[in-house]
């Protein structure tokens, strides 16, 4: 069974992406922010509450621009279980999302993230460093804002 979640391609004003480097990662890799859905959760809901919950970004200072028709689907090195529920991976929706703010409207999650960054895309090779990472990322790219490449 996979659990079902959201990333977000979180763009700025110079459609430099912003990457987020998670407590439970190495300091040199990082991922795009997101995470799972609770429990009758919507997609765009769960996307609202992860940004909030991982960076402090409130849901006025973003505009969620289009959803990607691509699922991304992985396998968790080990299984994990949630809610009572053994799961092997997660499936997420992502989706296409313009910040508004300015930095300081970024209050990171001290025990989620340790830091983030504003990378142009032709850069993400410095940082999408696990498996399979960087393709999936472009190819979400590609299809959500090919403008950026």
């Amino acid at each position: 069974m996979y659990r079902k979640g959201v990333v977000a391609i979180i763009l700025n004003n110079q459609n430099q992406i912003l990457l987020v480097n998670l407590t439970n990662f190495e300091e040199n890799f990082y991922s795009i922010p997101g995470g799972g859905s609770e429990k009758g959760e919507s997609s765009t809901d769960t996307l609202k509450r992860e940004i909030f919950e991982e960076l402090g970004i409130e849901p006025n200072k973003i505009s969620i621009i289009k959803k990607s028709n691509t699922i991304y689907k992985f396998n968790f090195q080990v299984p994990t279980i949630k809610d009572g529920k053994e799961y092997i991976g997660q499936e997420k929706e992502c989706f296409l999302v313009k910040f508004k703010g300015i930095e300081s409207d970024i209050k990171l999650s001290k025990n989620e993230v340790r830091k983030y960054l504003w990378s142009d895309y032709k850069n993400l090779y410095e940082y999408l460093l696990f498996e399979e990472q960087l393709d999936s990322i472009q190819t979400f790219i590609k299809e959500l804002c090919p403008q950026i490449l």
